[in-house]
């Protein structure tokens, strides 16, 4: 019996080998924004966030891709008053700016480092 299971442990090993190498193959997919090859482009700019409010507290902003420009823009845990305006978002050359439900502006965030802009008083980063 023992003979049995040795090879099934040995191809889940292989398996799960596998499995976590595609894991890591997939988060390296993320552009790097910022780098010398990066495309300014809505899509490469999408994802998930970190955002360094001005008051010093860190929240989530995830930025995603729709058919229309503007593009949607999701907060989780923001507290900063200005930014938690913030619904949607779209590209300006290579700056990124967010729109506040009445329209008003909030940015431009400039990239100053790889996968870091900076703007409004605030840095998002990933």
């Amino acid at each position: 019996m023992t003979s049995v299971l040795k090879p099934i442990v040995i191809a889940a090993a292989f398996v799960g080998g596998i499995v976590g190498q595609v894991a890591v193959a997939v988060a390296d997919q993320t552009p790097v924004i910022g780098a010398n090859n990066t495309t300014y482009s809505p899509k490469n700019f999408s994802g998930r966030w970190k955002l360094r409010q001005s008051d010093g507290e860190i929240c989530l902003v995830e930025l995603k891709v729709t058919d229309a420009s503007p593009h949607d823009l999701g907060l989780r845990a923001c507290t900063d008053a200005v930014i938690t305006s913030a619904k949607q978002w779209e590209m300006r050359n290579r700056d990124l700016v967010f729109f506040a439900e009445d329209g008003g502006e909030i940015g431009p965030f400039k990239v100053t480092e790889p996968n870091k802009l900076e703007g409004a008083g605030m840095i998002l980063f990933r």
